[in-house]
């Protein structure tokens, strides 16, 4: 039998798709980027404490929740659209 990592599944694509709508710099409200990223809220619940973790957000207030794009998070973001364009794949 194969051994069971205790790896988890990241979606980049959901990854990029939160950085493009909060890459303005501007505080965007969990709501807001459920809609504009075409995201579930569930999802967004899921992703946006991980890019925290990763240092690719910051999370202010409580409710509503602003996120804000870090300097990482905006320099990862840039990789991934020259990632995008060197692979000729359309951006999400």
């Amino acid at each position: 039998m194969a051994k069971r990592s205790n790896s988890i599944s990241i979606d980049l694509n959901v990854i990029f798709r939160i950085l493009d709508v909060i890459s303005d710099q501007q505080p965007h409200i969990v709501n807001e980027i459920t809609a504009k990223a075409g995201l579930s809220k569930a999802t967004a619940v899921k992703y946006i404490p991980l890019l925290e973790l990763l240092g690719l957000v910051e999370i202010r207030g409580r409710k509503p929740k602003r996120v804000l794009i870090t300097e990482k998070g905006l320099r990862i973001y840039t990789e991934m659209l020259k990632l995008y364009g060197l692979l000729g794949i359309q951006v999400p």
